[in-house]
């Protein structure tokens, strides 16, 4: 589903299965029994280019930004469009679990991998403050060579435990914190 309003939003699965990389069953055999997962959908810069020069070759509305046409492009009501278009994914996190999952968020990405779902190569494990303005620094200076829009990094409390006890205030956890990057002039 969507983000919506922080518990409903819209059921796009039919498109999500849409997308080349997200596997219709997982790989490896130890993960739970039920899992939902959450990722961020986008295109990448190639993805955006190509997909407003098709626009272009059919005499349709161009799109202003990669972001909008994601989103868009997951929301149609005829999958065929959706798969027609170079979306893309990099999984994150979990929302309701059957079973058993990795003690720490990092052991869990590194499950999602095993399982087949993509993320993103810039996940890192760090510690403390200086850890994470490192972090940051670093993704900052990465940002211009990327092929794919990013507004910042998310720092996550590890422990799946501590995350759960934390819990969540209306549309955000506690045990995550997004820091932006100051905006780029176009």
């Amino acid at each position: 589903a969507t983000r919506g309003d922080g518990e409903t939003g819209e059921d796009v699965t039919v498109n999500i299965k849409t997308i080349q990389s997200v596997p219709l069953r997982l790989r490896n055999e130890d993960y739970p029994e039920a899992l939902e997962v959450r990722g961020e959908v986008f295109l990448s810069h190639g993805g955006f280019n190509q997909l407003n020069e098709d626009q272009f070759k059919k005499g349709a509305k161009l799109f202003v930004n990669p972001r909008n046409a994601a989103a868009g492009s997951l929301r149609q009501l005829d999958s065929r469009l959706t798969a027609q278009r170079p979306l893309e994914i990099f999984f994150y996190g979990i929302g309701r679990v059957e079973g058993k999952i990795p003690d720490n968020h990092h052991d869990l990405l590194q499950a999602f991998t095993r399982w087949g779902l993509r993320v993103s190569p810039l996940a890192e494990q760090v510690a403390g403050v200086r850890g994470c303005i490192d972090y940051f620094n670093k993704i900052a200076g990465l940002r211009a060579e990327l092929d794919y829009d990013i507004d910042g990094v998310v720092y996550k409390i590890s422990d799946m435990s501590l995350q759960s006890e934390m819990g969540n205030i209306s549309r955000a956890p506690r045990w995550a914190l997004a820091h932006k990057f100051p905006a780029q002039e176009e």
